[in-house]
């Protein structure tokens, strides 16, 4: 199944207008599986910490711009954001059983609204091109300052990455996230499971995530709460 993006145009009550931001449908198969006749879009995890515990990325996945196989924590199946500063983001996301088990005894034993931190990209296919280019990421810099063309596979700059940081909202009035009962059908070669998020911001300070309008032209999109 074609993963699907969705753009839509909503009218605040602040007389400003607001973009919701949506992919649905992301491959897993892709994430986890990369096929180089495959079409879907797709999303990687890279990193996720939650309070102090950070995830080992033990599960890999290939980057289709430079078709390198690398470590990752989990595949992204979904994500949703009303692109408002304030506004918290829904992520689906598919861990290892190990991984799994690890987050289930954090939760147990930490905070209330836990800490999370995490990096992902997300790829779409172009049917022009016929090839995949980087849609929607976190932050990325290097020595030369943010990445112009997002899209493209530059291997004489290093880029870093610069993880989100969000507290996780109570879903169902008990538990701050939503773990899936049985292992993923969509990807059966091992056990791994469907993860469901609310991320609110924290901090004072803005948070900043890059989405590619075309493989050319990428924007700059701000997360969090501005100091007063």
């Amino acid at each position: 199944m074609k993963a699907f993006f969705l753009m839509t145009i909503l009218f605040t009550t602040f007389n400003t207008f607001a973009a919701t931001l949506e992919f649905t449908d992301l491959s897993l198969s892709q994430g986890f599986e990369f096929n180089e006749s495959g079409r879907e879009n797709f999303g990687h995890l890279t990193s996720l910490q939650v309070d102090s515990i950070t995830f080992p990325a033990d599960l890999t996945g290939v980057n289709p711009l430079s078709k390198k196989r690398s470590s990752i924590v989990g595949a992204i199946s979904s994500y949703s954001w009303t692109t408002g500063l304030k506004a918290p983001m829904n992520l689906s996301f598919n861990l290892s059983a190990a991984n799994v088990s690890l987050l289930r005894s954090t939760l147990k034993r930490g905070s209330v609204h836990p800490k999370v931190v995490l990096n992902f990209q997300i790829y779409a296919y172009n049917e022009t091109t016929k090839s995949y280019y980087m849609k929607f990421k976190t932050f990325t810099f290097t020595q030369g300052g943010i990445l112009n063309k997002i899209g493209k596979d530059m291997p004489s700059m290093k880029a870093v990455s610069l993880p989100i940081e969000g507290s996780l909202k109570k879903l169902d009035g008990n538990s701050p996230l939503k773990i899936a009962d049985n292992p993923s059908s969509a990807v059966t070669r091992f056990k791994n499971y469907t993860v469901q998020i609310e991320l609110s911001p924290i901090g004072t300070e803005e948070q900043n995530l890059i989405l590619a309008e075309n493989p050319d032209i990428n924007k700059k999109l701000s997360w969090g709460v501005r100091e007063n």
